[in-house]
Parts: structure tokens; sequence; C-alpha cells
């Protein structure tokens, strides 16, 4: 949707998942520099999705579990000193929690909203969707696995 009305400026491509049926593409770069391990990414990400700390169900929009979010990404790489660079190569909107993604009930993407806390929620209208963060965190785990299997093959 948001890619449709220009909102984030990305090619669409035909794909059986989500709500519309398109998707874009993008790249994450995990890089390590000696002990430093880095994680390259496309987007202005929530750092609970980074680090953990879900807010819990009776400060969310909508009163969903933080057991629904996926794992940080700090968990998934196993290095509490993950160092996280947002906005690199291009740009795919902001990801927030699953748990706390909110948008408007009648014009969602187009206008912002104001939840049953009163908060406003700007995030979600330039965001790819509620699954972005499961798709940034499985394609991390995806990206961990091949480094740590290269890794025992040294």
């Amino acid at each position: 949707m948001i890619c449709s009305v220009g909102i984030i400026k990305k090619e669409k491509y035909p794909c059986t998942n989500g709500k519309i049926g398109v998707a874009v593409k993008t790249e994450m770069t995990y890089m390590q520099i000696g002990d430093l391990n880095i994680l390259m990414l496309p987007n202005e990400i929530f750092p609970e999705l980074c680090y953990g700390g879900y807010l819990p169900a009776e400060e969310t929009a909508e009163g969903k579990s933080p057991d629904i979010n996926p794992d940080p990404l700090q968990k998934i790489a196993g290095d509490d000193d993950l160092l996280f660079l947002a906005l690199v190569n291009d740009f795919t909107g902001y990801v927030v929690p699953p748990n706390d993604f909110f948008l408007h009930p009648d014009i969602p993407y187009i206008d912002t909203t104001r939840d049953r806390l009163d908060r406003g929620h700007y995030e979600e209208t330039n965001s790819l969707g509620p699954d972005t963060a499961y798709i940034v965190a499985d394609t991390f785990k995806q990206m961990m696995e091949t480094v740590k299997a290269a890794e025992k093959e040294k």
C-alpha cells in the first residue's frame, strides 16, 4: 500500500505473503570486524526489536501480549554488544513491534490515529506492515545460521 501511493519509493514484486500480494526487495548486511559484530538495516527499527524490553500487554495499543513479538536481534545473534546501523543502503520505513502495531481503522497507511491509551501511531503509516519485524528477525536468523556454519568450516 505505502509503495503504491508513493510514501516509500520502491519497486514492487508479486508475492503470496501478506494481504495485498506485493513485496519489495531490500538488503541487510552483517559484518564482523575483529570482535565487533555489526548489523546494517534498511529501516528505522524500534529499539526493543534489537535489544528486547517489549511493552507489556497493558501498555500496548490493543492489549496484545509481548509473546507475539520475534526474538530481539541481539538474542538471535547471541551477542549483547551487537552494533546496529539503521537506514543503510535504502529505506523501507519503520519496523514496529507486532504487539504494538496499530493503524487507523478506516484509512490505514493514509492517516495517523490514536490508540486506546491516547498514544499516536505515526510510524505505522510509514511501515511495510505488521509482519516486517518477523521478516527482519527470520532473515537475520538465516544469516546467523550461515555465519555459524562458515565459522565451523574454518
